[in-house]
């Protein structure tokens, strides 16, 4: 199963714009290597991970690269991105990818734990202990996000897998 929340970004149409691509290049990928092992991925396999996570990496990046190629072609879309969070689920397993401040969150015994960290200007400032969570939550610079789909040429995807229990 694959679960995918895209939230464009850079005005309403760009924003639509780039968060459908991102979508559909994702779902494309993952139904493309579903049963076809030999098929050519144009990224690095990272060995730390499962097959799932590296799937869903490459995945995320070729949205990415799909955006930046769309941007490449109809400059009135220049500065369109979207931030993205997916969930692909196999052998019971959870294989989440993220970038931006779009989150995931588990539900385990009646506990919400949240998955991804934001990719955000205030919670790097938190990370680094410059601010405090309460100072982020009103800080202006709040809603300024440091990685997005369609920002640059290679983008950083952040991958979390995670075991999932029955309830």
């Amino acid at each position: 199963s694959l679960f995918v929340v895209a939230d464009g970004m850079g005005g309403h149409a760009a924003g639509e714009v780039a968060s459908r691509l991102a979508v559909t290049a994702i779902s494309d990928f993952i139904a493309s290597t579903r049963r076809d092992a030999e098929v050519t991925w144009p990224y690095d396999y990272d060995v730390n991970m499962s097959v799932e996570g590296n799937r869903l990496k490459t995945a995320i990046r070729l949205a990415n690269q799909k955006i930046l190629d769309t941007i490449s072609h109809k400059k009135e879309l220049e500065g369109m991105g979207t931030t993205l969070v997916s969930t692909l689920i196999a052998d019971g397993r959870a294989c989440v990818g993220h970038d931006g401040d779009s989150r995931a969150y588990l539900i385990r015994n009646g506990v919400i734990s949240q998955l991804t960290s934001d990719h955000s200007w205030v919670n790097e400032q938190v990370k680094l202990g410059f601010l405090t969570k309460n100072d982020a939550g009103r800080h202006p610079f709040r809603n300024v996000v440091t990685r997005a789909l369609g920002s640059k040429e290679d983008v950083v995807v952040d991958v979390a897998e995670q075991d999932l229990m029955a309830g």
